[in-house]
């Protein structure tokens, strides 16, 4: 199984939902053409767009935003490195054990519990090459 948008995924129950924002209110600001105000059509980093996207909301200097979104990333990544080094354990721990003579059955929810974190991982890894992608303007 895989997520198909890990985005959206990561999204429900944060922060920014929960004060009832949407993905286009920050990835997406509001813009004026003349007079009119309309919702940007170009889909990006929202520290591209700090005071139209950031702004609005936090009071903090957009220095002190980009520490936080930096630390926040580094903090991600640093568990996105420990939860694929425990998926690989996971991994040749079910191969050890296989071949120490566990039956399919005895490795059943090992492999189960392997097939979760698999997902998870994934789920988080889709989501940073996402993010990636809008932050170099590729989406």
């Amino acid at each position: 199984m895989k997520a198909r948008h890990p985005e959206f995924e990561m999204f429900q129950g944060s922060v920014h939902q929960a004060a009832g924002l949407s993905c286009a209110d920050c990835h997406m600001p509001y813009i004026k053409e003349g007079n009119t105000k309309i919702s940007s059509h170009w889909l990006t980093s929202p520290m591209r767009t700090f005071q139209q996207s950031c702004g609005t909301c936090h009071k903090q200097s957009e220095k002190e935003m980009q520490e936080r979104v930096l630390y926040i990333q580094d903090r991600v990544r640093d568990a996105e490195n420990k939860a694929g080094a425990a998926v690989t354990d996971a991994i040749n721990a079910i191969e050890a054990a296989k071949k120490a003579g566990a039956s399919d059955q005895d490795l059943a929810e090992a492999r189960e519990m392997h097939r979760r974190g698999q997902y998870y991982l994934d789920l988080l890894r889709q989501a940073q090459i996402k993010a990636n992608q809008i932050v170099a303007g590729k989406k």
